[in-house]
C-alpha cells in the first residue's frame, strides 16, 4: 500500500510549465516566429539587437505595438534608447526579408537597479544539505552548485508519505540560471530540477555536465525543466546522449527525453530494446513517435501526457507496463503488429495476445459506451484512466479482477455493469469517479459483501447498486456543441491583438493562457498554474505570468476536439464554477464568464466585430 501511495503523485501527474524571463538576447525560433527577451535597468542607456531571421531583414514596429518610453528601433533590428519606467512589457517587431516574414515577440523587463555589489555574484544566498555527505549552494549569480561524495537524496513534491522530502533548492527555483554538478556525486535523484526553468546564455541554452562519477539519473530528475543541453563528462561508463535525450552509455535503453522537446516527430535510434520508466512523460510537442522493431520492452508512464493520438507496436516488443500512456487524452489507436507474440490490437485498444487482459483503452476515444469483448478475465492497472467520453461499461460474467487505478480520474463515468465472477478491485481503481451513480451488478447482496475492494474507491462503494438487474438502455449522447474558429476581432485598451479562438454554440471562447500572456503588465494582469492532485487549474490575479513559447501561436482547426472540460478552477484560492472547454489540450473560457473575477471588463463594437477588453 505504503508504495502505492508513492505512485499517486505520477498517475495526477499535469502538465505545468512555470517559464522564469529568459536573459539579454534569447531567442527561440519556430516557423515565421522568433522569441526574444533582455532586461534594462530604468534610466540607464540600453541598447538591444534583435536576432536576424534572415540576414538582411527590415524591422519595423507594426500598426498597433509601441514600445516601452524612452526606446526606439532602427531598421536594422536595434532597439535603443533610455527607458524611463519600470515594468515587464511585451511587444511585436515585424522583420521582412526576400522570401522571409518573421514576427518577434518581444519580452523586456525594465527594472530598478540595486547597488553595486562586487561581491553579490558570488555571494552565497542559500545552501543546505542534499544527501549522506553532499551540499547545495545558490549564489548570487543564480549559480547551483552540488557538491560531495555518494548519492544524491530523491525528493517529491507532493509529500504523500512522511518520510518524502521537498527538494531544498525548490523554493529558489526561479533564481536558478545556471548548473554545476561536480565530480564525486554518484546519482541524481527524482524530482531534482523539477520544473527549473534555465534561462538562455547569450542565446543558447545552458549546458549541464554530468560528471564521469554519475552512475544513475533518475527518469525523473529533470521533469519538467526547460531550456537546457545535457552533456555527458568524458570517463562516464553509464550515460551518453544523442540530439539531448538520454541514453545508457550502450545505447540500448532511453532514458528520458526532455519535455521541451519541440520536433513534431520523434523515432527512437534503431538498437534501443528498452524505453524507460518515464521516459516521455510531459513531450506534449511531439506529435508522433517511431519505434523500431529493436525495442523490447516499455517502461511505467514512459508516455505519460504525451500528445500523439497513434502508436504502433513493434513485432519485437514483449513486455509493456499498464500505465505506458496514462493519460494520453490524445491518444484513439494502439496498433500492434500482426506478428507480434505478446500484444494484440482491436478496434485500436491494446490487449494480451490471448485476449483475456484488456491493457489500455485509449482515452480519447469519443464512443460514450463500452463493452469488453467475450474472453476478458481482468482489466489492467490504468486501463481506462482519464477518459473524457466514455459514460457506460459492460463487464460481461468471466471478469474476476479489476487492477489498480484502472478507472483512475474517470469522472465522466456514470454507471457500470459488473459480473458476479468479479472477485477483487484494487487500490483506487476508481479514484474520481466523482459521476458514478448506478452499478449494475450480477450477484445478490452476499455476494457483493464478499468482493475484496481494496482502499480508494469510495466512488465505488457509494454508489446505488442494483443487484441481479440488467442495466437500462444507456441514454443517448448529448448533441456535440456546434463549435468553429472564430472571425471576430480582440482589442485590449483599445490595442488589437492576434489571438485564435472558437466561438461555441454563438460564444466567443479564448484560452485562458493566450489572456493571462496578453494582460502581461496591465492592472488585470494574472498567473496561471495546475494543481495535479486536485486537477484544478489555478489563477492567482495581480501575479506576473510567464509566456509559453505555444502562447498566442495560431495553429490548425482542432474545434472537433471540443469537449467540456472536467477541471475545476480556482481564483485566489476560491473554486468558481465557469463552463469551460477543453479544445485541443488546452482550456477555453468566455470573457465575460472571466471579467468579474479578473477585473476587466468587457464590451463589443458592432461594426468592426471587435470584443473589447478594458483594463483601466
Amino acid at each position: 500500500m505504503r508504495g502505492y501511495l508513492k505512485r499517486l503523485p505520477v498517475l495526477a501527474l499535469a502538465l505545468v510549465f512555470l517559464l522564469a524571463l529568459l536573459p539579454v538576447g534569447a531567442s527561440a525560433a519556430g516557423v515565421g516566429t522568433v522569441y526574444d527577451s533582455a532586461k534594462a535597468e530604468v534610466n540607464r542607456p540600453f541598447e538591444w539587437a534583435l536576432q536576424n531571421a534572415k540576414e538582411g531583414g527590415r524591422f519595423e514596429l507594426p500598426s498597433n505595438t509601441t514600445l516601452p518610453p524612452g526606446l526606439s528601433l532602427s531598421p536594422d533590428g536595434i532597439i535603443s534608447g533610455t527607458p524611463t519606467e519600470t515594468g515587464d512589457y511585451e511587444f511585436k517587431v515585424s522583420e521582412s526579408a526576400p522570401g522571409v516574414n518573421t514576427m518577434h515577440y518581444c519580452f523586456l523587463s525594465v527594472y530598478l537597479p540595486e547597488a553595486d555589489d562586487p561581491k553579490a555574484e558570488t555571494e552565497i544566498l542559500y545552501s543546505g544539505e542534499c544527501g549522506d555527505g553532499l551540499s547545495w549552494t545558490i549564489d548570487g549569480s543564480g549559480l547551483l552548485t552540488i557538491s560531495g561524495t555518494g548519492d544524491m537524496w530523491d525528493f517529491d513534491p507532493y509529500g504523500y508519505d512522511e518520510d518524502d522530502r521537498e527538494c531544498p533548492w525548490s523554493p529558489y527555483a526561479r533564481e536558478i540560471t545556471a548548473l554545476d554538478i561536480q565530480e564525486g556525486i554518484t546519482s541524481i535523484g527524482d524530482y531534482a530540477f523539477d520544473d527549473v526553468v534555465f534561462p538562455f546564455n547569450n542565446g543558447f541554452f545552458n549546458t549541464i555536465l554530468i560528471p564521469a562519477s554519475v552512475e544513475h539519473i533518475s527518469p525523473l530528475a529533470f521533469r519538467g525543466a526547460q531550456f537546457y543541453n545535457l552533456r555527458i563528462a568524458d570517463g562516464n561508463s553509464a550515460y551518453c546522449t544523442q540530439n539531448n535525450v538520454l541514453y545508457s552509455a550502450d545505447m540500448s535503453k532511453l532514458v528520458f527525453c526532455p519535455s521541451d522537446y519541440f520536433q513534431d516527430t520523434f523515432i527512437v535510434p534503431s538498437g534501443v530494446t528498452a524505453i524507460g520508466d518515464y521516459a516521455f512523460v510531459q513531450c506534449i510537442y511531439i506529435d508522433s513517435i517511431r519505434l523500431p522493431d529493436s525495442v523490447t520492452s516499455i517502461g511505467e508512464f514512459a508516455f505519460q501526457w504525451c500528445s500523439f493520438d497513434e502508436i504502433s507496436i513493434p513485432k519485437s516488443v514483449v513486455s509493456i507496463d499498464p500505465a505506458a500512456f496514462s493519460f494520453c487524452t490524445h491518444l484513439t489507436d494502439i496498433l500492434v503488429s500482426e506478428d507480434n507474440p505478446a500484444y494484440l490490437s482491436v478496434d485500436g485498444v491494446l490487449f494480451s495476445a490471448d485476449g483475456t487482459v484488456l491493457i489500455k483503452y485509449p482515452v480519447g476515444k469519443t464512443e460514450t459506451a463500452y463493452t469488453l469483448p467475450a474472453g476478458v478475465t481482468k482489466i489492467a492497472s490504468s486501463a481506462f484512466d482519464a477518459s473524457s467520453s466514455l459514460t457506460e461499461i459492460i463487464l460481461h460474467e468471466g471478469v474476476t479482477e479489476i487492477g489498480a487505478s484502472a478507472f483512475f480520474g474517470f469522472s465522466g463515468l456514470k454507471q457500470l455493469t459488473l459480473p458476479l465472477s468479479l472477485t477483487g478491485v484494487g487500490y483506487y481503481a476508481f479514484w474520481g469517479c466523482s459521476g458514478l451513480t448506478d452499478v449494475w451488478y450480477g450477484g445478490n447482496g452476499a455476494n457483493w459483501a464478499a468482493m475484496n475492494i481494496e482502499p480508494g474507491n469510495d466512488p465505488l462503494i457509494n454508489a446505488a447498486v442494483h443487484y441481479n438487474e440488467q442495466a437500462p438502455e444507456p441514454s443517448p449522447a448529448p448533441e456535440a456543441p456546434a463549435v468553429q474558429v472564430s472571425t471576430q476581432k480582440l482589442a485590449v485598451d483599445g490595442e488589437e491583438k492576434e489571438i485564435e479562438h472558437y466561438n461555441i454554440d454563438g460564444s466567443n471562447y479564448f484560452k485562458l493562457r493566450d489572456l493571462a500572456c496578453l494582460l502581461i503588465g496591465t492592472e488585470a494582469a494574472f498567473d496561471v498554474g495546475y494543481d495535479p492532485a486536485a486537477r484544478t487549474i489555478t489563477v492567482t490575479t495581480g501575479a506576473v505570468y510567464t509566456p509559453l513559447p505555444t502562447d498566442l501561436q495560431p495553429g490548425e482547426d482542432q474545434s472537433a476536439s471540443a469537449v467540456v472540460s472536467s477541471q475545476a478552477l480556482s481564483i485566489d484560492g476560491k473554486t468558481v464554477s465557469l463552463t469551460a472547454y477543453n479544445i485541443g489540450g488546452s482550456n477555453y473560457f468566455m470573457l465575460r464568464d472571466l471579467a468579474p473575477y479578473l477585473g476587466f471588463s468587457v464590451d463589443y463594437d458592432a461594426g468592426t466585430r471587435t470584443a473589447l477588453i478594458l483594463t483601466k
